[in-house]
């Protein structure tokens, strides 16, 4: 899909890869974790 000529997969891909870069698969998890939680906890 594309919205104002941005791929949303290739958005995801480049904020996956900057994560990898810094940090460890672990920490990616957390993260999203901590995300979804955050997520599910607003009305």
């Amino acid at each position: 899909m594309r919205v104002d000529g941005v791929s949303a997969a290739e958005n995801y891909r480049a904020q996956f890869e900057r994560i990898m870069a810094t940090g460890s698969y672990p920490a990616l998890v957390d993260r999203m974790n901590a995300k979804t939680a955050a997520a599910g906890a607003s009305p």
